[in-house]
């Protein structure tokens, strides 16, 4: 289940002894789904992005405890999920904070799996949007992401309508055949958590 490209280099071995290189890796690889995963808890994204380097800090401080890659994205998505409950008891002050706090500290380990396995797969999302073509990539960002419309796409960047929808096209085009070497490891993720 340890996707190939994210372990070419990488062994749990040289995470466990404190590689810094294999940290930043493996940081890298599970920073967007975790701080999507964050953010869909607690509903602010700087404290989802603090949340998520705290889980990090943690699993820094326990490097020689894990047996592989599945073992450190669940102890991960854990830690989240906890220091989640915790911000959302210590701010729960208003009647929202406490109805959000009360549906996520209730929430089933299938919900949690379903939330873990949306995150994976927005990060991988975010991670192939990254790799097109720079316009391309701002194209896609600004319709799909922040839901503008084609016209106001063209306005902002200043190119004509047609090269939006083109661009669009090709992007759309691009990431279906980026993401479609993600498929298999989706559905073994997916399984490995029913």
């Amino acid at each position: 289940m340890e996707e190939k490209d994210f372990t070419r280099g990488f062994s749990i071995d040289k995470l466990n002894q404190g590689d810094g290189r294999a940290f930043e890796a493996l940081f890298h690889h599970f920073y967007k789904p975790l701080c999507f995963f964050s953010e869909r808890l607690v509903g602010a994204r700087d404290a989802a992005e603090d949340i998520v380097e705290e889980a990090f800090i943690k699993l820094w401080d326990r490097l020689d405890q894990f047996e592989s890659v599945v073992h450190v994205r669940g102890f991960l998505y854990k830690a989240v999920k906890n220091a989640c409950l915790d911000h959302l008891k210590v701010s729960a002050r208003t009647g929202a904070r406490e109805l959000l706090f009360s549906r996520v500290s209730q929430q089933d380990e299938q919900g949690f799996y379903n939330e873990m396995i949306r995150s994976e797969v927005l990060g991988h999302i975010y991670r192939a949007i990254h790799d097109l073509p720079e316009q391309c990539a701002r194209i896609i960002t600004m319709s799909y992401v922040d839901g503008f419309k084609n016209a106001e796409i063209s306005e902002k960047l200043g190119v004509s309508l047609q090269t939006v929808k083109n661009q669009k096209s090709r992007g759309l085009k691009l990431l279906q055949g980026q993401l479609a070497k993600y498929i298999s490891f989706l559905v073994v993720l997916f399984l490995s958590c029913l």
